[in-house]
């Protein structure tokens, strides 16, 4: 595991490490640009190199890295934004020790083109780093034009600590923005770094600590944080050598409607692939046929049902209540429809204080969000006493909130209206191109998931996922940050497999075992 910080959090961490931990300014940036070269140099970049170098701090680091990388007797070129006479203070010393010692730089008003680029085995991006403000321009000579000839050249691109044009609080980019294969980051990882869209610009991430400490900050800072596979794999719930069905969780899921049975099939398949011992599907009961034809390995429990075809929340709702007293946990929502007797019946089922229901989790999910839009203080401020787990995209998230969200906002907004929507007993799993996990324990986010995660019945299987892992006894957070892990390795072999044309919601079942696998073999792996 890895904690975030913001760009402020990284400036009161430099300025603690200046004060407090005694090591200078200029010995920050001299460690930061050896830790660049050496990252180049051990990951066999082919040289020449061409640095490129910005007027900050992110550009003294640049020329650390080529000073570093020209004394160990490689061919490498500074081009820089700002001519090397109009620096002052640190900067104009680190430049003068990297000159004296023999780098070969280049000026330039405007940025050289790709061709140029191209005769470079590799690009050190060192032009803003955590000092990027967006827009950069695109015009020839400002900072967006270097991005954009830097990314139509040929030569892979290393940047330093934040790519060029990449927000390093909340994953906004430039249309100019440097597209790095690899980002060196100083001091710890920055939550723009693992946040959509940005994620796509940052390549492998590798945080070089400098020797500082951040135990200071632990006390101060409600930070993010990302896990590693092998965290993910220690946390799997392995079935006990004398385990029996009942024994490896009991989940209920209820679902489906006559328009979507195969939301409430894809949320059953995923939750048996996931390890629960027993799991129950609920339907309507005209659907419970076709239901029973696509699963084998789960008993389908037939519910009155609407002449429309969806569940009869007012008659069904006493056999709900007794079902889930049973259950270890429960799942509601995956194509269960918006009528509203139906909304009312799934609030009865969440705020009712029957001691016997309360005592179980229960998984949000879908349709059963819209029976609180406009009003998440209902199930934020809920007296029950029942862990909960609720998963929005942004236009759920936005109607739950009763507010206008572009797609835009959202993504820039993603860690605090996951926030919002998480509570003392509630856990909100945002989807989307980076999930976030958002509880009162802490925050995770998760940005592995392959773009083809993007459609249809996704969601479903991610919940039957969660509401399996939460069966097996997890704490919910953690259940739902390892089943949206899971989901992404399972996308993610779908996807070599299938072509990221052809992946549906069905591949990344099929492919949980082997994303089971992925992550136990993390484990190996690590200990070789």
């Amino acid at each position: 595991m890895y904690n975030l910080l913001t760009t402020a959090q990284i400036r009161d961490l430099e300025d603690s490490a200046v004060h407090e931990q005694g090591i200078t300014e200029k010995r920050l940036m001299l460690d930061a640009g050896t830790a660049v070269a050496d990252f180049v140099e051990g990951n066999s970049y082919q040289m020449p190199a061409a640095v490129i170098c910005g007027p900050g701090k992110n550009g003294g680091d640049g020329w650390v890295a080529a000073r570093v990388l020209h004394s160990r007797g490689n061919k490498v070129t500074v081009y820089t934004t700002q001519h090397p006479k109009s620096a002052k203070g640190l900067l104009a010393e680190i430049i003068y020790e990297a000159t004296s010692a023999g780098v070969h730089w280049e000026y330039w008003e405007v940025s050289p083109g790709p061709d140029v680029f191209n005769t470079y085995g590799v690009l050190v991006d060192a032009i803003l780093g955590i000092g990027c403000r967006i827009p950069l321009g695109s015009a020839p000579g400002e900072l967006g034009y270097w991005g954009r000839m830097m990314n139509q050249s040929r030569s892979p691109v290393v940047a330093v600590d934040v790519p060029t044009g990449v927000s390093g609080d909340n994953g906004n980019v430039d249309e100019n923005a440097v597209l790095a294969e690899a980002t060196v980051t100083m001091l710890a990882a920055k939550v723009g770094l693992a946040l959509a869209p940005a994620a796509r610009h940052t390549g492998d991430v590798i945080v070089a600590d400098l020797g500082v400490t951040t135990d200071s900050l632990q006390t101060l800072y409600d930070m993010p944080a990302v896990y590693v596979d092998q965290e993910y794999a220690l946390q799997m719930p392995l079935p006990a050598f004398d385990a029996n069905k009942y024994s490896r969780g009991r989940a209920l899921i209820i679902a489906g409607s006559r328009a979507y049975p195969g939301a409430a099939v894809m949320a059953a398949l995923a939750a048996c692939r996931c390890g629960a011992g027993y799991v129950q599907l609920a339907v309507p009961a005209g659907i419970a046929p076709l239901v029973r034809t696509h699963l084998l390995t789960a008993p389908v429990i037939e519910l009155p049902e609407t002449r429309e075809g969806l569940i009869n929340g007012p008659k069904a709702l006493e056999m709900l209540m007794e079902l889930s007293a049973q259950a270890d946990s429960v799942l509601i929502g995956p194509g269960l429809g918006r009528d509203e007797r139906l909304l009312e019946m799934v609030r009865r089922l969440v705020l009712d204080r029957c001691s016997a229901v309360t005592d179980v989790p229960l998984v949000l999910d879908a349709d059963a969000l819209a029976a609180f839009e406009g009003h998440p203080e209902r199930l934020l401020v809920t007296m029950t006493g029942r862990q909960m787990v609720v998963t929005p995209h942004s236009g759920e998230a936005a109607r739950l909130l009763g507010r206008s969200l572009s797609a835009h906002e959202a993504l820039s907004q993603v860690l605090s209206l996951a926030k919002e929507l998480s509570g003392p007993l509630v856990t909100c799993v945002f989807k989307g191109p980076s999930t976030v996990i958002a509880s009162p324990f802490g925050t995770i986010i998760d940005g592995q998931g392959p773009p083809t995660l993007a459609t249809a019945g996704t969601g479903d299987v991610l919940a039957g996922m969660i509401v399996s892992l939460l069966t097996q006894g997890m704490e919910p957070r953690i259940a739902a940050a390892l089943a949206v892990r899971l989901q992404a390795h399972s996308a993610a072999l779908a996807t070599e497999d299938l072509t990221p044309l052809s992946v549906t919601a069905l591949d990344v079942i099929d492919n949980i075992p082997d994303a089971a696998r992925t992550l136990m073999q993390s484990l190996r792996q690590d200990y070789a």
